[in-house]
């Protein structure tokens, strides 16, 4: 079952995705963004993610889960989303007794 957390946490990552949709067709002109990754990690932590995770990390930190939590979600295709995944994975890994 998840967590309420992670279900507010999944919620932000795909308002995260939606946004950076948005970026990359309006600024980037429908080019992909490499550094997505640190694209996603400050747009959540600029809208409330330390306040969900009760943990203060720095972009930089971040990012470097959400590329390492990415290629683990490609390399085992679950059948649940890719936000749902990464939640999950973010606070199994940075909340202890989750």
């Amino acid at each position: 079952m998840i967590s309420d957390r992670v279900k507010e946490i999944s919620s932000l990552l795909t308002q995260a995705g939606m946004a950076h949709h948005e970026y990359e067709q309006n600024i980037l002109k429908g080019v992909y963004d490499r550094d997505w990754a640190s694209w996603y990690a400050n747009y959540v932590l600029t809208n409330g993610f330390d306040r969900l995770l009760n943990a203060s990390l720095t972009v930089e930190q971040l990012t470097q889960l959400l590329v390492q939590t990415n290629s683990q979600y490609e390399a085992e295709t679950p059948t649940q989303s890719w936000s749902d995944y990464t939640a999950e994975k973010i606070c199994s890994s940075l909340i202890i007794g989750y």
